[in-house]
């Protein structure tokens, strides 16, 4: 298995706790709990297999997945499947999403949704980009790029969440 993660620099570091990376994982158990942690993750899928997010109380009930998705901050715990994987994604600083989207991020609590729903198809050309890199150290530089200028005029600290973490 093949993981990595990269700390974007400034101003990105002060939303952005790291991109990461990860190829070939391969679990030998059918779901994993990820815990909540006052986080926003946003994923992109390297493979065209769906994945699956489980209904915590009725695990044979099940929402599928693909290309790309964004699961906001959690009050409770999500099942996943943990099929062989091979994504890239982000994992915001607490309250960090909030200058690469153009709504309030309480709309995403305990939500789990396509990210093409919020920024329509250019994810989609994003996601045929990084995969077109060849090697990881581009695929980070390319995910860089994006969120800076997906941010572009809106990266102002907010005092309030400065303030919190």
């Amino acid at each position: 298995m093949i993981y990595q993660s990269y700390i974007p620099a400034a101003p990105l570091s002060q939303f952005i706790d790291f991109f990461f990376y990860y190829e070939g994982y391969k679990a030998d158990h059918a779901m994993e709990k990820f815990l909540p942690d006052g986080s926003v993750d946003l994923l992109i899928d390297l493979t065209d297999t769906p994945k699956k997010l489980f209904d915590n109380e009725e695990t044979t009930s099940y929402t599928t997945f693909s290309k790309s998705w964004i699961s906001g901050m959690k009050t409770d715990y999500i099942l996943i499947d943990a099929s062989v994987s091979h994504m890239i994604g982000v994992h915001f600083k607490p309250g960090g999403c909030y200058p690469f989207v153009d709504f309030p991020m309480s709309e995403l609590n305990n939500q789990t949704i396509q990210l093409d729903m919020i920024w329509g198809t250019e994810v989609n050309s994003l996601r045929e980009a990084i995969l077109h890199q060849p090697d990881i150290t581009g695929r980070f530089a390319l995910l860089e790029q994006y969120f800076l200028q997906k941010g572009k005029g809106k990266m102002q600290k907010h005092e309030l969440v400065h303030y919190s973490v």
